[in-house]
């Protein structure tokens, strides 16, 4: 009696999954296939029907917003930092990766173990930087001197380097590690497909091409995506409207019309695939592509914004960084460009949260005409330093839109307020040049962390060739109220009088810091009347009096300057007539 209305429910229940996963397709599908995957067992056990095999069911680290305690740990609150960081021990350090190129993916592990005296619980893991992505292997308590190990992927999407920051939550609170990269450009010259902004309803058709750079023929062996949203279609034939995971070519080889299109010639460049993209609900939609080739597997980032109208907002995310002083503030600009055929009003602008460390100026309360085409700077955003913590939230802008969905553009921010300076012994950065003969002079730059946190040194670099670094170790770590010796720093004077300053540049895991370095040449500057300062040695002090009468006296006075940071003594005048 109870097998009917069980199936039904069962069958509303998978179609309530299904329509949730036709908008919310990446934190939905996995869950959707397990349900179908249930559903479809429970109706062969209820008529005695042999099941078929169930799908494959592809969750990708990347994607896995909550699995294995990994994911962002968004919130509009400060993060509670752990105070004291020293019963927890990183292997490595920090992470540093070189030599990636845009679309390989790189997997690294961590290793995060308890060194301290009490149990540490590991709640989750979270990444500030969208190119790289935690998962905690194992969440749960860590006993003393216990291990576990946190997965990072690393996909860029662009040349260049990048620094994120991955946050290790615990029940003691937060402790930040640290992940830098520097990467090149792809050999196959395969390209992201992201920042494309389409309209509700409009098709969006990239192509993927692929290029040779090897002497021998270049196969590809499967192209493949899990992303029900993506369709993929060989060049020159009809898109395969199909759902799920869409793949053509398979691991043990290709049919003949496959071949030919995969089959690329040594410095040759080929289009290989297209993808077929169309919404009917705004959103951003993110995806991948895996290309398997015979000699290295890629993988493709699609990140596509679905909005009704064609109004974009720059940056998308209001990145203030770090803030270490209740003085210091951070401001940016935000733009809007209007590609809808008709022109909108922007109406205000506002913080839901009210932090009352943003403030907002610049934005026009009678409201703001933008015509068709046209971009313009609308509001100037300002973070002041507040509570301490990693501040997270978003502003609203409403425009003149009927539907409420699009009339309302979410415009995140996040800034991170840590107070506490890298303090340094000026006297030691002060370096004498000697006009006529070459002369080297050597430091040693003591540096004291002032931070609660530990501070990890990742480079120093001196943009001058008359600098050298020597006896700097890179990723150099500091506990709060530390002070080392950090590194030795040599001047070599070129034989001329020198007066100039040179900035030595530290990458901190928590801002970047600039010394300076000071180059003087221990000379008094003078200046006659109203002429320029010049080095006394070097100049005419020679004083016009004019034609004066018997009995009369006139005065004028030589200035002198002193345009070092050294002490000087005016021991001696001599008047020559």
């Amino acid at each position: 009696r109870l097998a009917a209305p069980i199936c039904w429910a069962l069958a509303l229940f998978a179609v309530v999954c299904h329509a949730a996963a036709m908008v919310w397709p990446l934190r939905w599908l996995p869950r959707v296939q397990l349900a179908l995957v249930l559903l479809e067992l429970f109706f062969a056990a209820a008529g005695g029907v042999e099941p078929r095999p169930a799908p494959e069911i592809t969750v990708e680290l990347l994607r896995s917003a909550t699995a294995n305690g990994g994911g962002s740990a968004a919130s509009t609150r400060p993060t509670k930092m752990m105070l004291d960081a020293s019963g927890i021990k990183f292997e490595p350090r920090a992470l540093s990766l070189k030599g990636q190129r845009t679309c390989v993916p790189r997997w690294d592990e961590v290793e995060i173990t308890n060194v301290g005296d009490k149990p540490i619980t590991l709640e989750g893991v979270s990444s500030d930087h969208s190119m790289f992505h935690p998962s905690l292997i194992k969440a749960g308590t860590l006993q003393r001197l216990e291990s576990t190990q946190i997965q990072i992927l690393f996909l860029t999407q662009a040349v260049g380097t990048f620094e994120g920051l991955i946050l290790v939550y615990t029940n003691m609170g937060a402790i930040p590690y640290t992940v830098k990269a520097t990467t090149g450009d792809n050999p196959y010259k395969v390209e992201p497909i992201v920042g494309a902004k389409v309209v509700v309803g409009e098709r969006f058709n990239p192509a993927i091409s692929v290029y040779n750079p090897h002497d021998a023929n270049l196969h590809v062996r499967e192209v493949f995506t899990t992303e029900g949203f993506l369709h993929l279609s060989l060049p020159d034939k009809p898109v395969d409207a199909g759902a799920g995971r869409q793949q053509i070519g398979s691991r043990g080889g290709t049919d003949a019309a496959t071949a030919s299109v995969w089959t690329i010639q040594p410095r040759q460049q080929k289009t290989i695939i297209h993808l077929s993209f169309t919404s009917h609900v705004t959103g951003k939609f993110r995806g991948f592509v895996h290309l398997k080739t015979d000699k290295e597997d890629l993988l493709v980032p699609v990140e596509v914004m679905v909005t009704k109208g064609g109004v974009h907002v720059t940056p998308e995310i209001v990145d203030f960084q770090t803030l270490v002083s209740p003085a210091q503030s951070r401001s940016m600009w935000l733009t809007l460009t209007n590609l809808n055929p008709q022109p909108i009003e922007l109406l205000s602008l506002y913080d839901p949260k009210q932090d009352q460390n943003l403030q907002i100026s610049g934005f026009d309360q009678k409201g703001i005409n933008v015509v068709p085409g046209a971009t313009v700077r609308f509001a100037k955003v300002t973070y002041h330093g507040g509570d301490q913590g990693f501040m997270q939230g978003k502003l609203q802008l409403i425009i003149n839109d009927t539907d409420a969905v699009s009339a309302t553009l979410d415009i995140p921010y996040k800034a991170r307020v840590l107070y506490g300076s890298l303090g340094f012994m000026n006297d030691k950065t002060k370096f004498q040049s000697t006009p006529g003969r070459v002369t080297s002079t050597m430091r040693s730059i003591m540096i004291s962390n002032n931070f609660s946190v530990p501070i990890l040194i990742h480079t120093a670099r001196i943009d001058d060739p008359s600098f050298q670094i020597s006896h700097f170790t890179p990723n150099s770590l500091l506990q709060p109220g530390d002070a080392v010796s950090l590194m030795h720093v040599e001047f070599t004077s070129n034989g001329t009088s020198a007066l100039y300053t040179r900035d030595l540049e530290l990458s901190t895991n928590v801002t970047a810091m600039k010394i300076p370095l000071q180059v003087y040449h221990g000379k008094l500057h003078c200046q006659v009347e109203h002429g320029d300062f010049k080095e006394c040695s070097a100049s005419d002090l020679s004083l016009e009096m004019g034609t004066i009468s018997v009995g009369e006296s006139r005065r004028k006075k030589p200035q002198h300057h002193q345009p070092q940071p050294s002490q000087c003594d005016s021991r001696e005048h001599r008047l020559h007539s």
